[in-house]
């Protein structure tokens, strides 16, 4: 049973430290990580969607995005990265350009490798028709 990696890649903000913005991933919408990221004690502000795209592979966007900005990383066990807002939409933009652009690349290559083989079996039909019809014996006409 294949699953679906369909999600948001998002980027909040939070006053309570203007310096970092956490970039991650969500198969919800930004705003509800974002309020429940914002109900966990001890944060003193609530966090904003700054930037949210969606993708259909949020799981190995995020990777590169992460990989992407892992010397702006303020520590290694969180998805927070000290780097200006237009860097982090950036980096999300062109991370998800490459995703898309594999995307299309690979269903563009299955498209025409379908279009051959209906080719083909349409070639091949035409041949069995034309192999019955000139196996077939010639027709009488009577005057």
């Amino acid at each position: 049973m294949e699953t679906s990696n369909e999600g948001f890649i998002y980027v909040l903000s939070n006053p309570t430290f203007p310096q970092l913005l956490k970039i991650g991933k969500t198969q919800r919408s930004p705003a509800e990580r974002a309020a429940e990221l914002s109900g966990v004690t001890g944060i003193p502000a609530p966090f904003h969607v700054a930037y949210e795209a969606w993708i259909s592979d949020c799981d190995i966007a995020e990777k590169a995005i992460h990989a992407k900005l892992s010397s702006a990383r303020h520590n290694t066990d969180r998805e927070f990265f000290q780097v200006s807002f237009d860097v982090a939409r950036l980096t999300v933009d062109k991370v998800l350009a490459e995703i898309l652009e594999k995307e299309v690349t690979a269903l563009d290559a299955n498209f025409e490798s379908r279009v051959q083989e209906f080719r083909s079996s349409l070639q091949q039909e035409i041949a069995e028709k034309r192999k019955r019809l000139a196996a077939r014996p010639p027709k009488k006409f009577l005057r």
